[in-house]
């Protein structure tokens, strides 16, 4: 029992620590980006700390509240994304976390390939809702703001980075 109990308190901790941090994270990257001759958002920061989140609070629950939650945290506390763009982002940030803990829990494929899928798709639904938006004049502006190969570029280096930390992980 007493057991359980510490195992209890860190994974609490371990939750808190992450949403700390992607909290900050989200917070300062706005900052960042002005200062840096990159564009940030091509690194895809949301989507970077809602995948850690997953993988480093082992929780998918707390996963879920961060995708859902990072873009609205952003837009009240930086003015962006907009209302609805930030409603689209954090759709597509949840269906990205719920298709990975699916493909990794249910299809059992490596997580190279659970994330690559898991971001394909979920970027494929996020452009045909952004279709409609733009369509309805619910958003304004280019359906593709970011070039698809630098996008492709993003996923795979995201896959393979987040491969490499597990992998590292499990060895430890």
């Amino acid at each position: 029992m007493q057991n359980l109990i510490v195992q209890d308190k860190n994974l609490i901790i371990r939750i808190l620590l992450t949403d700390l941090v992607s909290i900050t994270l989200i917070y300062l990257i706005p900052a960042i980006s002005h200062l840096s001759p990159f564009p940030l958002y091509y690194a895809e920061p949301m989507r970077l700390v809602a995948i850690a989140a997953y993988f480093v609070s082992r929780n998918k629950w707390n996963a879920y509240i961060i995708a859902l939650t990072l873009p609205v945290f952003s837009l009240i506390f930086s003015g962006h994304p907009t209302l609805f763009k930030a409603s689209l982002i954090s759709v597509e940030l949840f269906l990205n976390i719920w298709l990975l803990d699916w493909i990794l829990t249910k299809v059992k494929w490596s997580s190279f390939l659970a994330l690559g899928i898991s971001i394909v798709i979920s970027k494929a639904c996020y452009y045909a809702v952004k279709y409609v938006f733009i369509s309805i004049s619910l958003l304004e502006g280019k359906l593709i703001s970011i070039p698809l190969q630098v996008q492709l570029m993003a996923t795979i280096l995201m896959s393979s980075i987040f491969y490499l930390f597990l992998k590292l992980g499990d060895k430890k």
